[in-house]
């Protein structure tokens, strides 16, 4: 399993440097489908606390991950009208990076973040992790174009 989540990540991360998004949404639809990414979507019903993690993939895998899992997040609100507690992506700090501390995924993600004009902040508990209250990210995710 570990090297089709290699070459999936890896594909996935092609795709999106040739600007090929589209294809490389329909590549991570297919790994979550397939169970590549079991703890990289999650939706704790109990405490209404939604994931995003990205630890150990590619900066190109986290940014489709990103862009798909929101949009994926957004549809299930305006489904059901179910708006989470809080929303976390969680990058990682950079632990088990080349430099100790400096996540190119964490830097990536931040980024596009800051390009969305997102509400997410950095917990300051743990730098590795942005989070959202339920609200705001559902007033900025409806009226976000990620396609």
């Amino acid at each position: 399993m570990e090297s089709k989540v290699m070459f999936n990540d890896a594909l996935i991360m092609f795709l999106h440097n040739l600007g090929r998004n589209a294809e490389a949404g329909h590549l991570w639809d297919y790994a979550l489908e397939n169970n590549y990414y079991p703890q990289a979507v999650t939706m704790q019903q109990s405490r209404n606390l939604w994931f995003m993690d990205f630890h150990s993939m590619s900066v190109g895998t986290a940014l489709v991950a990103l862009t798909r899992t929101l949009a994926s997040f957004r549809d299930t609100m305006l489904k059901t009208k179910n708006v989470p507690d809080q929303v976390f992506i969680i990058t990682g700090w950079g632990k088990g990076s080349k430099v100790p501390g400096c996540s190119t995924v964490k830097q990536a993600v931040q980024e596009k973040l800051g390009v969305l004009r997102s509400p997410f902040w950095v917990n300051c508990l743990n730098p590795g992790c942005f989070v959202c209250k339920g609200e705001p990210f559902l007033q900025w995710v409806r009226q976000l174009s990620l396609d």
